[in-house]
């Protein structure tokens, strides 16, 4: 199976880059225009080079910069008629050559003396000409808010969404720039928010912004800009002249909803900037579905700072993810959530600069979910279904303190402190297939500090040390009831104490040549999780102890890390590799046994990038690495995960092996508003934990255990945006498609062969148009397959439409409708959503706001899911339908 899928997906890799490389084929053919520019005493200048047809004369073809008075320029199209070149220059008359094209070598020299223009004059012309909505200097794209703004924007994210190159992930608020994921987003060159930049992009307002700025190759420490090879992006906001000051935001909306309930959406907002000063501060309450926190816990998808910080956090056992769906979360997010924060950074003298971040939340979520499942196992069909109620109620205490001191003009001296509690209380009230009326109840606390501290000295304008040591220290509590017991007694409990406590130190030097850039690490790392977790049963005063784990994990690591980025006209290579020493020693505090591990450890990666022009280039990577489990692998006694679940694990110290390929191709160009990227990779992975479950109508029991067995992933991904401009129409459109080849055990079967598959097509359209009404529209299409010993599938469809009426200045409304289709061999299961919202702006600096949501009143949706055991069914409840009056003022 996984051959076929291959050979399928390699079959069209393989023309989509044929077509790439006929496309270089045909511009072999095309002419080649070159030479030189130069004025009356021969020195080289700079111009430009236009290109036009004999026929149409007024119209450019195609033109290219000259720098340094010399140009070799290949024509992208094909001419069959005569061209006319052109070679301007400011201040030069112009030089004029026709080419014969029919008649004309493959290179065409070109030798270009420009004269001084005569100066005639004139009487005043006042010349209106559009001014371009963007600028290029290096690494950087300044984008122009007013060019790209239409009225309907308020906050900094609405225009985002509107700039060529920036995607904004709709659900989780985070930015990607030309297919990377932004570092931060800077506030005059300042990293405010750090990488909870969407505090500051949600909530800013669009109208004290100049401009945007898009960097690449972004270096938070100055001392590095040049020498290190940064890949990273950043965004920064400029402000309008005068701005420097205080400005802010209130907002105030209050109704009802169809259940009888007050609905409130209020914040107040206050951004504070000088010369030596810079804050933003937000409060905000909401009970109509709005995260305003960068904080997401109903979303599995996690956001850049976990991702950087995995290394360094503990994994809850008890998964306590909520309510997660591919559906709006808005509509099942019913909260009532206070939220709080405050962000500064401050100069203290010439050297030293601090940065402070607070956050406080207090949230509650309720809703319930029914869910069905339908298992077909060893021919042996049956079903079980839980319906709950759930209430969760979170908090979070957060204190985030930077300091950068300057020891010297070349050297920096930075600390980093974070401070995080979490508490979580999670009550659920279950009916199910076994009985009603099961309570759960589920506390946990998580406690996270983490230190920085990184000394920089930059020995020369080409060469730099760092010196860099990390600990942090992550403790979980976790206390999971159950009653009645999924044992028939009255109470099951389950207690889990985890911690991890990790330390790094490493040197690096980092260097750059004429053509190359280089780094060299060497480092050291310590990691310990003790792990202590408790499953009884208690009945009549009898307790039944069903598990005990009392574990400790330890790693000890020694690496040195090589890196070297050398380019080559329009090549880029840039290989690495990892060194590693890896000790491993797992000890059960109970039994008083060990298993102890070591390996030597070589991970090399490759980069080979060739840039076809300015906004093209097709990159290829390879790269092979070890990972050790996690801690959840290596407990083997019994761990209650839910009134449905029990997970066990048999111990193995054994390292995943990984292999990893990909191929892309993209094309970002600004000029003609075209977005292009098409990739294809591979993932193998050998020596995995594979699930030993046995299933049943009351119980699922999961076993993990560890098999050299291999699991495979093939990924192919499309995303193309255009604007047309005779249309007024921006198009987008994403597809992904992927496979998956996996093993496990089911009820005592033979090792399984599973093969998932998934496609996801979505189309965006936009308009544009000089008119009162304009549009969007979203569509969205997946099908999932699963095939093991049956076959599993599921299709959906989804369309936003949204009609967007601005019939004067003052006035604005928009109505959205929401059609879903949850499976399309169920078309009698769909439902649509209405929304709309009327404006009215009779000053630039306030509005008042008529809102309605859900207008049709739908109460709950239903997703259809497929995995190789079952097909399930998942409903959520939907926030009822509501009218707010709210009033806007911006200051």
């Amino acid at each position: 199976m996984l051959y076929e899928s291959k050979s399928w997906a390699f079959k069209h890799a393989f023309f989509i880059l044929l077509g790439l490389f006929l496309t270089s084929y045909i511009y072999s053919q095309n002419i080649i225009i070159k030479g030189k520019i130069y004025d009356e005493q021969l020195n080289p200048i700079n111009g430009t080079l236009l290109v036009k047809k004999a026929i149409s004369p007024k119209i450019i073809a195609e033109y290219y910069l000259i720098r340094n008075g010399e140009f070799s320029y290949r024509l992208k199209s094909i001419y069959n008629e005569d061209i006319i070149i052109e070679i301007t220059s400011i201040g030069y008359q112009t030089h004029t050559e026709v080419v014969d094209v029919k008649n004309s070598t493959s290179i065409v020299t070109i030798d270009a003396q420009m004269f001084k223009s005569k100066i005639t004059e004139l009487n005043e012309v006042v010349v209106k000409a559009k001014k371009r909505p963007f600028e290029i200097k290096n690494d950087t794209v300044v984008f122009n808010v007013e060019a790209y703004k239409d009225g309907t924007e308020r906050k900094v994210e609405d225009l985002l969404k509107k700039l060529p190159g920036i995607e904004i992930n709709s659900k989780t608020g985070i930015i990607k720039y030309n297919g990377k994921s932004i570092e931060t987003v800077m506030l005059e060159g300042d990293n405010l928010f750090g990488y909870n930049y969407t505090l500051g992009t949600k909530n800013i307002n669009i109208d004290i912004i100049q401009s945007i700025e898009a960097i690449e190759n972004y270096s938070e420490n100055k001392l590095l800009k040049g020498i290190e090879n940064s890949e990273k992006v950043a965004l920064n906001l400029k402000l309008k002249s005068g701005k420097l000051d205080f400005s802010g935001s209130l907002d105030i909306n209050g109704g009802f909803s169809s259940d009888s309930k007050l609905r409130s959406n209020s914040s107040v907002n206050l951004l504070g900037i000088n010369k030596s000063f810079k804050s933003f501060g937000i409060i905000s309450y909401n009970n109509v579905g709005i995260n305003t926190s960068p904080f997401d816990y109903s979303n599995v998808m996690d956001n850049l700072e976990v991702i950087k910080e995995m290394n360094y956090r503990a994994r809850k056992i008890i998964p306590e993810t909520l309510l997660a769906s591919s559906f709006d979360e808005k509509r099942t997010n019913i909260n009532d959530q206070f939220f709080s924060n405050y962000n500064s950074i401050f100069k203290l003298g010439r050297l030293l600069k601090a940065k402070i971040n607070l956050y406080y939340l207090d949230d509650s979520l309720n809703n319930f979910e029914n869910s069905t499942n339908n298992y077909s196992i060893n021919n042996i069909q049956f079903q079980t279904f839980d319906n709950k109620k759930i209430s969760n109620k979170l908090k979070q205490y957060r204190g985030d303190l930077k300091l950068d001191y300057f020891t010297s003009k070349t050297s920096l001296l930075e600390y980093k402190l974070s401070l995080r509690d979490e508490p979580m209380n999670i009550n659920s009230i279950i009916d199910s297939n076994i009985r009603d009326n099961i309570n759960s109840l589920q506390e946990s606390d998580n406690l996270f500090i983490t230190q920085n501290l990184l000394f920089t000295k930059k020995i020369s304008d080409k060469n730099a040390l760092q010196i860099n040591f990390i600990s942090s220290l992550n403790s979980i509590s976790q206390e999971l009831e159950i009653s009645p017991s999924i044992y028939n007694a009255n109470l099951d409990q389950q207690n889990i104490s985890l911690k991890k406590q990790f330390f790094k130190f490493n040197t690096t030097f980092l260097g750059s040549g004429n053509i190359n850039k280089y780094k060299f690490s060497l480092g050291c790392n310590f990691t310990e999780e003790p792990l202590e977790t408790n499953f009884i049963s208690s009945s009549n005063n009898n307790i039944i102890t069903n598990g005990l784990n009392y574990i400790e994990h330890q790693t000890k690591e020694v690496y040195a890390f090589a890196e070297n980025l050398m380019k080559f006209n329009k090549f880029s290579l840039r290989p690495n590799f990892t060194l590693r020493y890896l000790s491993q020693n797992l000890i059960d505090r109970n039994t008083g046994n060990s298993e102890f591990a070591k390996d030597f450890i070589f991970e090399p990666s490759l980069r080979l990038l060739y840039g076809i022009n300015r906004n093209s280039n097709i990159q290829t990577s390879f790269s092979l690495n070890k990972n050790t489990s996690n801690i959840n692998r290596f407990f083997s006694n019994d761990i209650l995960l839910s009134n449905r679940n029990i997970q066990k694990n048999e111990i193995d110290l054994r390292l995943q092996n990984n292999q990893f390929y990909d191929l892309s191709y993209s094309n970002n160009d600004l000029f003609n508003q075209l977005q292009l990227r098409i990739g294809i990779s591979y993932l193998k992975q050998k020596g995995n934990f594979f699930a030993n479950s046995q299933i049943n109508d009351n119980l699922i029991v999961t076993n993990y255990f560890f098999l050299p067995e291999g699991t495979e992933t093939l990924d192919f991904n499309l995303n193309f945006t255009k604007y047309i401009p005779f249309l007024k129409l921006n198009v987008k459109t994403n597809s992904f498609y992927s496979i998956n080849n996996y093993k496990n055990i089911v009820n005592n079967s033979s090792l399984r062969n599973n093969k998932a598959s998934s496609l996801t097509s979505e189309l965006f359209l936009k308009t544009s148009l000089k008119s009162d009404l304009n549009f969007e529209n979203e569509t969205v299409l997946r099908t999932v397959k699963t095939v093991s010993e049956v076959q599993f599938e599921n299709s959906y469809f989804q369309n936003k439409l949204k009609i967007i009426y601005k019939p004067t200045k003052s006035l604005l409304a928009t109505f959205s409708f929401d059609h879903f289709i949850p499976d399309l061999s169920k078309q009698a299961s769909n439902f649509t959503l209405l929304d709309t919202k009327f404006s009215y702006i009779p000053k630039k600096n306030w509005e008042i706001n008529l809102i309605g949501n859900n207008l049709t009143n739908i109460k709950e949706f239903t997703i259809f899911q497929n995995n190789d055991t079952s097909t399930n069914s998942n409903s959520l409840g939907l926030l009822p339908r509501y009218f707010m009056l709210g009033f806007n003022w911006n200051f």
